[in-house]
């Protein structure tokens, strides 16, 4: 598929390395769990005739590691899978399948997994589910949106929604005034991370965030939300662009922001930064044995941003890039001590 931002695609620039502990993935899933009502909104127009979203939306992750179990996942593969439940308007309980593959390269197989995942509903759970394919890759990804099979005279025809993100243009995403557009925005802009330069990249990301504040529709805690996802999904290295950025956040909140925010977005890119020179340093096979060492540092941020109060698991795991099941064994343990 060649997308309208296809000129940004022509030439690679010269740009560093994404750290390597780095899982887009799960900021992505962030995301996709804070908008799943607008998701709905964005890929179904009559969606508030079809879903009863004041009875609110359960997110099934013990149910999906049935589906999905572990030996079936690449390291850090099928992380931003979703299983939610959801009620329709006449009153019934659906499950919805949302499954968004990332990688850019040709997946032949990916059509059958939805069909598998399916089918497993049924078989675990005598559940049928609504299957969606979100497709986050670069604008030559393939996107199928079915699965078909036929040996002699049995035969499968398996269908989903499937969206791609470069399906619209930055301009019609930034206008649609619905949330989950701008969430897409920002998977482009990843993408796109080899061919945009820091300046670009930061660009999109203050539109997006005076896109949220023109709309008038969103609170300042979800623009502060959003701030996090775009620091942590839309990598920047430059100091200035990143100054920019949050200058701009201040500005866009007009002083309502909490300062305590920016100060764990700094706190936590100083936590990359030192993992970082960790990680290099382990290349070069000075840190041998220090494993034990850098989990307990990662331990101690996961426990101060707990004991905040302020931030969902989910948040907590996008902070310190650690997974969700890392942030409930440091929460099961602060739990456990006597105060």
């Amino acid at each position: 598929m060649k997308g309208p931002d296809a000129e940004n695609r022509r030439q690679k620039i010269k740009r560093p390395l994404k750290p390597p502990y780095r899982q887009d993935d799960r900021f992505l899933k962030a995301a996709f769990e804070e908008w799943f009502p607008w998701l709905l909104r964005f890929l179904y127009e009559d969606a508030d005739r079809i879903f009863d979203f004041e009875r609110g939306i359960q997110f099934l992750d013990k149910e999906l590691r049935m589906i999905v179990p572990a030996r079936e996942r690449r390291k850090g593969d099928r992380e931003a899978d979703l299983l939610a439940k959801v009620y329709l308007k006449d009153g019934t309980e659906r499950w919805i399948i949302c499954n968004v593959e990332i990688e850019a390269g040709d997946q032949a197989g990916f059509p059958f997994r939805l069909f598998q995942y399916w089918y497993r509903c049924i078989d675990k759970f005598g559940r049928e589910a609504m299957s969606i394919a979100v497709y986050t890759g670069d604008e030559y990804q393939p996107h199928p949106s079915a699965y078909r099979s036929k040996l002699l005279d049995t035969e499968v025809d398996f269908r989903f929604r499937s969206f791609h993100i470069f399906e619209r243009t930055d301009e019609e995403l930034l206008a649609s005034g619905n949330p989950f557009a701008l969430v897409v925005l920002a998977a482009k802009k990843a993408a796109q991370y080899d061919y945009l330069t820091d300046n670009q990249l930061n660009r999109t990301r203050v539109l997006i965030l005076q896109a949220l504040r023109q709309s008038g529709a969103y609170s300042i805690q979800q623009i502060e939300n959003f701030a996090h996802f775009l620091h942590n999904f839309i990598y920047i290295q430059d100091n200035q662009e990143i100054r920019i950025f949050e200058q701009s956040l201040q500005q866009i909140t007009e002083g309502g922001l909490n300062m305590g925010i920016v100060e764990t977005v700094k706190a936590i890119a100083r936590e990359q930064g030192h993992l970082e020179g960790k990680l290099a340093g382990i290349a070069e096979g000075k840190l041998e044995g220090k494993l034990e060492g850098k989990l307990e540092g990662k331990a101690e941020v996961v426990g101060n941003l707990i004991r905040s109060n302020r931030f969902t698991t989910s948040e907590i795991a996008n902070f310190a890039s650690v997974s969700e099941d890392f942030v409930e064994k440091v929460r099961a343990q602060l739990a456990d001590k006597p105060r």
